[in-house]
């Protein structure tokens, strides 16, 4: 038997760049629907697309108020969502 299911997961709002200053608060913020309920999963990377990522621990809503801003530089992040622990879409 294969089971699949529907993919009614979404980005409706993608997370927006910005710029602070070094020590200042940084947040992230994603919107997303689907047909189920949804979990949230942070990554960065100090490289970018180019790069991997890597899934930063504790960081699972839909809100992200944890972004490094201890140090000049960049950084990336993308958020990945499931529906139901299933289907995923990333930011």
């Amino acid at each position: 038997v294969l089971t699949v299911p529907i993919n009614g997961t979404s980005i409706t709002t993608q997370p927006t760049a910005a710029t602070v200053c070094v020590g200042d608060p940084a947040s992230l913020t994603v919107v997303a629907g689907g047909v189920a309920t949804l979990s949230y999963q942070w990554s960065e990377s100090a490289t970018g697309a180019s790069g991997s990522f890597t899934a930063i621990g504790g960081a699972t809503n839909a809100s992200y108020g944890g972004a490094s801003t201890a140090a000049a530089g960049v950084r990336y992040y993308q958020v990945e969502v499931r529906s139901n622990g299933l289907c995923a879409v990333t930011s």
